[in-house]
């Protein structure tokens, strides 16, 4: 599992200023939506160049076997 990370600067104004590391593509808004539940509206977004690659992809594959009990 990837690391995600936040790194917040609030600066002497009072402007939050938020970066995202380590969250490819448009997952990363997800942490935008987070902070600005926190902090009031948000005034930029600017999004790096992992925001256009693609995120991974989680498979997950279940086998199933059914045998009869002999029992019954």
């Amino acid at each position: 599992m990837d690391k995600h990370e936040l790194e917040i600067e609030i600066l002497p104004d009072g402007t939050v200023r938020v970066e995202v590391f380590g969250v490819k593509g448009a997952d990363c808004m997800q942490y935008a939506e987070l902070m600005e539940k926190i902090v009031g509206m948000l005034q930029e977004k600017k999004v790096k160049n992992e925001f256009y690659e693609k995120p991974p992809t989680v498979r997950i594959h279940q086998d199933q076997k059914i045998t009869e009990n002999p029992n019954a």
